[in-house]
This record gives C-alpha cells, structure tokens and sequence, in this order.
C-alpha cells in the first residue's frame, strides 16, 4: 500500500483503537515494546498474549507474525506490519486442507474486515507477481523505488538433513527454529566451511559445493545472515574469528567474516558485502541494505542460499524463496524456483 492513504486510519487507531502491531522476531518485537512504551501513548502496551487481558479497551499489542492468528477479527481495529517482508513469499491462494502439513497462511489479516497495513523498505524489489500475491493481504500496493543495486548471484548450497527429531512448524515454531536450525550441528558445520571457504578463496572447498565467484578472495567480503544471537553464538563457536554483530553493535566500518543478525542488518542501513551466506533457513531476504548500491555499472555480489532439502517445511521455504528470488530478476545459478 501507500504510506499515504495510511495515515488518517493509523493516526485515528493509535489515538483511540485497539492496535495490533506484527512483527517477524522477538528482537523486534522487544525493540517496538520499548520505543512504543517510553512514547507515551496514554494505553496499555502489551506483547505476547497479554493482550487477551486487556477486556476491549484501548490498547497496543506488540506481537509476533505467529501469534497474529490467534486474535478473533473483532478484537482490533487496525493490523499495522512494519515489515510486510515475510509475506513476499506466501502463495496467496488458501492452503490445501488436505495437506497434512500446510505452509502458514496468516488468515487473520486476510480477513477483509480487518483493516491491515503493511510496509515494505523502499529499496526492496516488488515484480507484478510478487505485487499479485501480497493483494490477499491489503488490496493495494506496496510502493517501491529507488537507487540502482548491484547485480544479485544466488548460488544454492544444499545441507545434510537433520540428525534429531524437528517438530512441525505450525505447532511448534520456536523448537521447529532450534532443531532444524539454530542447534543443527551439521548444517552448521557446512555453513562454516562455505563461509571459510568463500572468505579464504579456497577452490576445493568452493568446487566442491557448486561455487564461482565472480571477484577475487582478496576483494571478497563474506558475512554470514542469521536470525537471532542464539544462532550467531551457535555459528561463533565454529567460524574462529570472525566478527558478531548483534543489536546495540556498531554499524560503522568494514563488514568482512562477519555474522550478523537479521535484526542489526536491518538497522545498519547498508550491507555491503561482496558474498551474502543466509543461514536463517525461513522466507526471503529483504533487507534495506541488500543488494548494496551498485557503485559500478558492473557489479555483482552473491548470495548463497541455504537450501534445506528436508524436513518438508524447510522445502517449502527454500522454494518461495528461490520463486521470490526469480521474480526480483535475481540471478539463480544451476537452480529453478
């Protein structure tokens, strides 16, 4: 949609409705607590199901993308989504009731009577297909625009399977996160091997999984994408050396073997590195600093996608992402979406 026609609506509800705020992780969801409680609002701010207790009255709900389909319809006057990004992904026609093991369908905002408002950063590509999908949701357009952006490489690099039980997403999507991918020690450990190799410009190691690059090992800056600290201490313990940026770290300086969380690259403005590994195994990139400024009319940088091949939600989310990935014109190397 257009941040214009959401002013009046979300002004009116801020000052006097019930407001439910959705947001893709809990370090979001901590950070918009804070800022929306030292704000001052003159209402309760609530997160997690705190809001159940709230009887009706005037409130703001901070929560969480999951926890958005447990509200009944006529418990908020506006759904506000300051990061509309996880939805680039979703296929927009219902899920299959039949399906045993359904990908997330976010029915509470697709509720027509539910007024909801969705951002997306102004630099994050939005093809017609992509655009299509995301009316399900809020019935306009998310506007994009911009400055021109390196070329994106996606190369695909498949991991082993995990050794542990990992338990359905839709029931459990925190032990999902922890068994699947967070603990997963051996899609760690190929991560860190991509990631060293990728950094030192080892050719075994990069032949070995399906890697070219375009630039040399001494201009190459690697960081590793992940989703929270938890993953990042997980990956620290491994990749020697490298650098952590958390939330509250410095933006400043050269990014080069590095791991960053989703949530201080979303801060830092720019993410501008030559190799982009994703470890967070969930929906597509779509951070305000990636792609980084093309700066020269031939520059291309490469992302390399973690592509779960099991167990069956992680194929899932492998595929709306390469789909995604498609429909941007990113460039997806020996791979179809």
């Amino acid at each position: 949609m257009r941040t214009h026609t959401a002013s009046s609506p979300i002004s009116s509800a801020l000052t006097r409705g019930r407001v439910v705020i959705a947001l893709p992780n809990r370090d979001r969801i901590r950070s918009w607590a804070g800022r929306l409680r030292a704000a001052g609002l003159g209402r309760p701010v609530v997160t997690g199901t705190e809001h159940f207790e709230c009887r009706g009255g005037p409130f703001v709900a901070v929560t969480s993308l999951h926890w958005l389909d447990h509200f009944q319809p006529g418990l908020a006057d506006v759904v506000i989504l300051p990061d509309a990004s996880p939805l680039l992904g979703v296929d927009a026609r219902p899920p299959d009731l039949n399906d045993p093991h359904p990908p997330r369908d976010y029915r509470f905002i697709r509720h027509w009577f539910v007024p909801t408002f969705g951002f997306l950063h102004r630099t994050v590509p939005l093809p017609a297909g992509t655009e299509r999908r995301l009316w399900a949701f809020f019935a306009q357009t998310l506007e994009a625009g911009g400055r021109t952006t390196a070329r994106v490489r996606v190369v695909s690099v498949v991991p082993p399977r995990p050794q542990t039980f990992v338990p359905d997403p839709a029931v459990d999507p925190l032990g999902y996160k922890r068994a699947a991918v967070w603990a997963n020690c051996r899609r760690n450990k190929l991560i860190a091997r991509v990631a060293d190799g990728l950094s030192s410009g080892d050719t075994a190691v990069l032949a070995g999984f399906g890697i070219a690059l375009p630039m040399t090992a001494g201009e190459r800056r690697v960081a590793v994408l992940v989703e929270n600290s938890g993953h990042t201490q997980n990956l620290a313990g491994i990749l020697a050396g490298w650098d952590v940026r958390l939330v509250g770290s410095d933006t400043a300086g050269r990014l080069d073997r590095v791991i960053v969380t989703e949530a201080w690259a979303d801060r830092a403005g720019r993410l501008d590195v030559d190799v982009l590994v994703d470890a967070r195994g969930w929906g597509p990139i779509t951070l305000p600093g990636f792609p980084p400024p093309a700066e020269q009319a031939d520059r291309t940088v490469v992302l390399v996608d973690i592509a779960d091949r099991a167990p069956r939600p992680a194929v899932i989310r492998t595929r709306q992402r390469l789909r995604e990935y498609a429909d941007r014109g990113w460039d997806l190397v020996g791979m179809t979406p």
